[in-house]
């Protein structure tokens, strides 16, 4: 038994080193891949501790472990479209608005349609098929290889009059609302007073009464304590916005099949978890915000189709002037 006992643990040894019916380079066996060392740069929008940036350290977490080290992901947040209008940033890799891209594209903006969808659960099912597949062969005309589409958010009304339970409750609000053609179409059929302002300025203009309310996704709002200064804010799924998980096309193309495998899966574990702390989020600030004495209204089914139904020249302008196919394969 003693002579036996030392080759039985040469023998399991050999096993787990590989020695023995592995192949080092099959990629059913990742942990044995080794890979060229390289650094890529991945940019997206949000500050140090918005939703985007952990989503995007995240990635870069998962590259590093699945690569044993050898591809680096390094971070670069609060980046903005180039002044030249091309595409996004030039990093490797960038997680983006949906409706930062529309600025480049216009069929970018059939994510933020109003109350497209019901639910972030139903939007997620829609850009995990045919509508996200439609949305990645536009992103590749761009240069672009779509690793997944987040959820940048529901862009929630916020006021200081009243509650929102319908279209005739915006009416005549002064309302500041981003420079999107979507945006201030949808606001502008429910009657609301749509006013531009640069976003820094806007807290002022809510705290002295020179607007009456805003819109924006509820992490943008709650960082910059609009809080403090609304009574009223809508939970509603009236206006989306995607987040577009990107590398560059002739990068990815120039990576090994196993590498393209890393990235693809830790794209969409990112996808996955950007989802979640995105819904973590939504409900921790409304929760903050209820604490805080604001009123949150929820719309029921039928106040929904109401909005819905009053910002129909929005679907018949996109089918009409962008593309009608791309819009049914989010409605259809």
């Amino acid at each position: 038994m003693k002579r036996i006992l030392p080759t039985l643990i040469l023998f399991l040894l050999f096993l787990l080193t590989g020695c023995i019916g592995l192949d080092p380079t099959s990629s059913d066996d990742p942990i044995f891949l080794e890979f060229e060392s390289q650094t890529w740069q991945l940019t997206c929008f949000g500050s140090k501790n918005a939703v985007d940036t952990q989503t995007a350290e995240y990635f870069s977490q998962l590259v590093y472990r699945e690569t044993n080290g050898a591809v680096q992901v390094n971070v670069r947040s609060g980046s903005t479209l180039s002044s030249g209008g091309d595409v996004p940033d030039k990093a490797d890799i960038t997680l983006f608005s949906s409706l930062l891209w529309s600025q480049l594209d216009p069929r970018f903006s059939v994510l933020t349609l109003p109350f497209l969808f019901s639910s972030a659960s139903d939007a997620a099912d829609a850009l995990d098929k045919e509508g996200g597949d439609a949305l990645a062969e536009v992103l590749a005309e761009y240069g672009q290889q779509c690793l997944g589409i987040g959820s940048g958010g529901f862009r929630c009304p916020t006021n200081s009059i009243r509650s929102i339970t319908s279209p005739a409750d915006l009416r005549d609000l002064r309302l500041r609302v981003d420079d999107y053609p979507v945006l201030r179409e949808a606001y502008s059929l429910w009657g609301a007073d749509c006013v531009s302002l640069s976003w820094p300025l806007v807290y002022t203009a809510l705290r002295t009464g020179t607007h009456d309310g805003q819109e924006m996704p509820l992490e943008d709002a709650h960082r910059s304590s609009i809080q403090e200064v609304q009574s009223y804010v809508t939970d509603w799924t009236g206006l989306y916005s995607g987040l577009f998980f990107c590398m560059d096309a002739e990068l990815y193309d120039s990576l090994s099949p196993s590498l393209q495998k890393i990235v693809d899966d830790c794209g969409e574990k990112a996808i996955a978890h950007q989802r979640h702390l995105m819904s973590e989020s939504t409900q921790s600030i409304l929760s903050q915000w209820r604490k805080a004495k604001i009123t949150v209204t929820t719309l029921t089914p039928e106040a929904a189709a109401e909005f819905r139904a009053a910002a129909q020249p929005c679907y018949d302008a996109f089918a009409q002037s962008v593309s009608a196919d791309l819009l049914a394969a989010f409605t259809d």
